[in-house]
């Protein structure tokens, strides 16, 4: 079995992609918040970190998850993930609280990609949208 072939088979959930797309402007000329589907790809959240930052006097929370894709995914970082399920497609809570289908009430940005030689690693960061109680 080839390295490729195993890193295939430990994912074992699905992340559903959105890319931005443009489609008109706004009154200053800003283009409007406008996300299309684009795709649904295998996938594993490998690591959750949380660290604890002091914003405006308040401690906050930022969290990054990595999460592993086929090599061959299509994405990109000004992509964004729309919700993670397993095979039962049962919603991975990942960043603040999810609604029935299982999508965030706060977008998941890509903040970096990391090339590997089987995978591709989304790093998704969430910089605390909630406050933890200390």
């Amino acid at each position: 079995m080839s390295v490729r072939s195993r890193a295939r088979l430990a994912m074992t959930q699905r992340a559903y992609l959105e890319r931005f797309t443009p489609a008109s402007v706004d009154a200053s000329g800003d283009p409007t918040q406008s996300w299309s589907s684009l795709s649904t790809t295998p996938c594993r959240v490998l690591r959750n970190d949380e660290k604890p930052v002091l914003s405006e006097g308040n401690q906050r929370y930022v969290e990054t998850f990595r999460v592993m894709v086929p090599d061959t995914t299509d994405v990109t970082t000004k992509d964004r993930v729309l919700k993670i399920t397993d095979r039962a497609s049962t919603p991975a809570k990942l960043f603040g609280e999810t609604d029935n289908d299982g999508t965030t009430d706060i977008a998941i940005t890509i903040d970096a990609i990391i090339p590997r030689h089987d995978a591709k690693v989304l790093v998704l960061r969430n910089e605390g949208s909630g406050l933890r109680a200390s």
